[in-house]
């Protein structure tokens, strides 16, 4: 028997106008059109219920990156608009849950949790040929490519979320196009360091050749030559 994971928005609607800590779980549930046992069972919790599409939206996100694996860090562009297009399908929900959650604390909380997963859902793909430590074993400590995959998964979910804010505030305006565009820039700079599949930069090697001139010229020489590269 499948869970029904749609978050009610007259549920949402009495929480706004009612307010987030006075309205008890049975009002929640009337508003639901269901039963307090249901509810729970459903649910499980107020806040559990703002955010019972959340593990639908990880889901998904990790299929898209199953289904691109084979482009590599391409893929997490793919699992992030993924995310962008469930979270804008239902806007009345997407709009009802952002001011709710500029009300009540908790639920920004909340929110960064399900930021971190997804930020450590993208990270784990981009380090997905990385062996783990065994249990209790010492992890290694960070090297240049696992820094390039943390610092990369956070700004695609960063980057993710600035366009989707700007959707809420535009009403609706079109800006998947733009958020894709910023998302494959971000990966062509950064996604091989990331996922360690390119060339390792281990600095410039620049000669210079010079007929005459003491030391000051041919220092001024090389500086000019490494601003050229750069």
């Amino acid at each position: 028997m499948s869970v029904d994971h749609r978050v009610p928005h007259a549920a949402l609607e009495l929480l706004l106008s009612c307010g987030y800590d006075t309205t008890s779980v049975e009002e929640l549930a009337e508003a639901a059109g269901v039963s307090r046992s249901t509810f729970f069972r459903r649910y499980g919790s107020k806040e559990d219920m703002v955010f019972a599409d959340q593990d639908e939206r990880l889901a998904a996100a990790r299929a898209a990156l199953v289904r691109h694996s084979d482009e590599g860090p391409g893929a997490v562009v793919h699992a992030a608009l993924t995310v962008f297009d469930t979270q804008t399908a239902d806007p009345e929900l997407a709009r009802l849950r952002w001011r709710l959650m500029h009300k009540v604390p908790a639920l920004r909380d909340r929110e960064l949790v399900s930021t971190h997963r997804f930020e450590r859902l993208f990270r784990d793909h981009l380090l997905s040929d990385v062996p783990r430590p065994a249990e209790g074993e010492v992890p290694p400590r960070p090297d240049r490519r696992r820094v390039a995959a943390v610092a990369l998964a956070a700004a695609v979910v960063s980057v993710h979320n600035d366009f989707l804010r700007s959707w809420l505030r535009s009403q609706g305006g079109d800006v998947r196009p733009a958020l894709e565009r910023a998302l494959q820039g971000l990966v062509q700079r950064h996604g091989h360091e990331a996922a360690g599949t390119g060339p390792r930069a281990t600095g410039s090697t620049v000669v210079v050749v010079t007929a005459a001139g003491g030391p000051h010229e041919v220092a001024a020489e090389v500086e000019r030559a490494l601003r050229e590269r750069g």
